[in-house]
């Protein structure tokens, strides 16, 4: 005879599985430990070729260095999510990864394209900081989906930002810290409360 199981028990065991999906899909906490160690470097070797190595022209050394730290955060995110994932028995591609998705690339790419018009308007050094804005409105945009340090993540960034625009001159100091020594605090957080 065929066991009638309890609906509620039933529910409860969704709504368990959809939280480990969403916490899951919050990123592993070593993929954002390794992006701010990433970026740390990447702000570095600006720092040197903006102050130390008297380079007539650094567009080109900056544009290869923020592709780099883009590439290998990324890299990084990828791996370590999926490694998470593996080790969970949860799938790394779903519907609510594609939702995540789509609520994080549509603030990132404009505020990529509003980059790009600020460097063909001559305002580069507001560039930094609108990075980390636009990256702040992005995460809050995503929070919904998983876990709620990343909203407070984002207004974080959103602040580091709007004071990278406040104050241009220093933009790589705030840039530093927030895709930096933020990232690397995030991920330690989220991966001694997920993942330990």
């Amino acid at each position: 005879m065929e066991t009638i199981h309890d609906p509620a028990e039933a529910l409860a065991d969704i709504r368990t599985m959809m939280a480990r999906s969403s916490k899951f899909l919050s990123l592993s906490g070593l993929a954002g430990i390794s992006a701010g160690i990433t970026a740390l470097i990447g702000a570095a070797a600006a720092y040197w070729e903006l102050y130390a190595s008297n380079s007539p022209d650094p567009t080109l050394f900056m544009l290869l260095d923020a592709i780099g730290v883009l590439f290998c955060a990324v890299a990084c995110a990828v791996f370590f999510t999926r490694r998470m994932a593996r080790n969970l028995g949860i799938p790394a591609w779903s519907n609510t990864t594609k939702y995540i998705l789509d609520s994080l690339l549509v603030p990132l790419c404009a505020g990529g394209i509003f980059c790009l018009l600020l460097w063909n308007g001559g305002y580069a050094l507001l560039i930094g900081g609108v990075t980390l804005l636009f990256y702040g409105v992005a995460l809050i945009n995503t929070s919904k989906f998983i876990a709620p340090e990343v909203r407070y993540f984002g207004f974080l960034e959103m602040v580091l930002g709007l004071f990278a625009i406040a104050a241009p001159a220093n933009w790589l100091i705030f840039w530093a810290f927030g895709f930096g020594a933020a990232h690397i605090v995030y991920g330690s957080v989220v991966f001694a409360k997920y993942e330990k």
